[in-house]
């Protein structure tokens, strides 16, 4: 096995049987199924709204008797519990009614500048809930021959974003985390000989996350607005962020029995394609130190007395795909790559009381597609003798895995028995790191960060879709330029 460290399960689905058969359940609980006071003293808070349902059902029978078989399962999970951080909740450092005064001026700006600022501060309730489902079927083909298909869905989602005690959240600001995964399975079972059998297993793997942002605003964030920071707007890191991976695995174990050997020879492939979208400050993010920074802002701006050589705010950041380049404003970085493993292990029954397993595996992670070429810095590289470049592939070493275990009945009567082991295993590689070299060849993005006396002249800009305004101000400055590149 591979592509875990410290632990791996193993979980077998059920499947259909010659009977029909079902089972449904709920399970529910709330704030007024718990205790409220210890030693008869009441506990502030006990009883805050506080609920998690989950229910489903199972169902299973035969199509045609002793040959094909079907089995269904579907479960869904709600939990809700109060955000007891928003505003007007009591619990909030943040001084609420300087934050419904920053809430109102910015909506006069938006108005003033011909835009909608459609956010407003909510006590919305956390939640988590997922639906998941599943169907398989079982086919009995022959004495010889067995094969099974199975579809699993895990639709889940969760809201982010809801503050804490010094951190009051718009509801815009917030966002519900979404991860959806379909899973399609099949498996073909084969006894070669009384001696010999295969198992060969074919698996396509679709996830989908995102951020499903409520609104396209920018970020305004006002720091030591009472003891807390004011977050409104869209977030940052979520104005253009999702994550698509499809994951084909191809595998085959073939198991030959000897006398009190069991012999495995196999193979796992897999194979990745990643779509990845992350273009933080897409919608520009503004932050002010204070409220009466934002406050002189505000005022200077409503009289159109703005000084461009004050510098009104602490920090302005920009995102942005270059479209010359990419052709689409809402670029996303896409490769594909794989692992091949190769593996071969012994079973040894030395005694009646005692078994030894020891084997080696070898995998091979590959990519498939290489960076684009930015060939100024190349050049750059080049004269400076750093010897990389944008466009080089990512290599990587075959990785040799070698595992020994044991298991020793030491009575030989299954009252004591003692386990052990030792091996290499390896985890999957974090490919939405190694994403970082197809998106961060300084060709596809341009990201602009000014703070505090480099914000002279910035203007805090609603429309997220005219933040370029700024950005075309901040050219004419030097600047740095991120660059990410393999060092091997």
């Amino acid at each position: 096995q591979t592509n875990f460290i410290g632990g791996g399960i193993n979980a077998i689905t059920k499947s259909g049987t010659n009977t029909y058969k079902g089972t449904a359940y709920i399970y529910h609980q709330n704030e007024n199924m718990r205790g409220d006071a210890i030693d008869r003293e009441t506990i502030l808070g006990a009883r805050e709204k506080d609920q998690s349902t989950t229910y489903g059902f199972t169902i299973g029978g035969p199509i045609i008797k002793n040959k094909l078989f079907f089995f269904a399962n579907y479960e869904r999970t709600n939990k809700e519990y109060p955000n007891l951080y928003g505003v007007d909740s009591g619990n909030s450092k943040v001084n609420t009614e300087q934050a419904k005064d920053i809430l109102t001026m910015l909506q006069k700006m938006a108005e003033k500048q011909g835009v909608a600022f459609n956010d407003y501060f909510s006590n919305q309730d956390i939640y988590t809930k997922s639906d998941k489902a599943g169907l398989k079927l079982d086919w009995n083909i022959n004495e010889f021959n067995k094969f099974a298909i199975r579809w699993s869905l895990v639709k889940a989602e969760q809201l982010s974003g809801g503050g804490s005690a010094s951190s009051l959240n718009s509801y815009a600001y917030s966002y519900p985390f979404k991860s959806n995964t379909n899973s399609f399975i099949a498996e073909l079972q084969s006894r070669i000989s009384p001696n010999v059998s295969n198992e060969a297993r074919v698996s396509f793997v679709r996830v989908r996350d995102s951020r499903d942002i409520k609104a396209n605003l920018p970020m305004i964030s006002i720091t030591g607005v009472g003891s807390g920071t004011v977050n409104i707007g869209t977030e940052r890191n979520s104005q253009a962020n999702y994550l698509n991976q499809d994951i084909w695995t191809i595998e085959d174990n073939l198991t030959w029995l000897r006398g009190n050997h069991t012999f495995i020879f196999g193979t796992h492939n897999e194979f990745y394609h990643f779509k990845n979208m992350f273009i933080s400050d897409k919608f520009g993010s503004y932050t002010f130190k204070g409220f009466d920074n934002f406050k002189a802002y505000y005022d200077d701006y409503m009289a159109d007395k703005l000084d461009p050589n004050k510098a009104y705010m602490n920090q302005y950041r920009y995102g942005q795909a270059n479209t010359d380049v990419t052709g689409d404003p809402n670029w996303a970085s896409e490769f594909s790559s794989g692992q091949f493993g190769f593996y071969a292990q012994d079973k040894w029954n030395a005694s009646n009381n005692f078994t030894l397993t020891y084997g080696l595996r070898l995998d091979i992670p590959v990519f498939f597609d290489t960076p684009m070429e930015n060939a100024e810095f190349n050049a750059l590289s080049e004269k400076m003798g750093w010897g990389m470049k944008t466009n080089d592939k990512l290599n990587f070493s075959p990785m040799l895995s070698p595992r020994v275990g044991f298991r020793w009945d030491i009575n030989n009567d299954r009252k004591f028995i003692l386990r052990g082991g030792a091996g290499v295993f390896t985890g999957r590689i974090p490919f939405v790191w190694v994403s970082n070299n197809f998106s961060g060849t300084g060709l596809q993005l341009s990201s602009y960060d000014s703070n505090n006396s480099s914000t002279k002249g910035l203007e805090l800009i609603l429309d997220p879709s005219k933040q370029n305004a700024n950005a075309d101000k901040m050219k004419v400055t030097a600047g740095n330029q991120n660059i990410a590149v393999c060092s091997k």
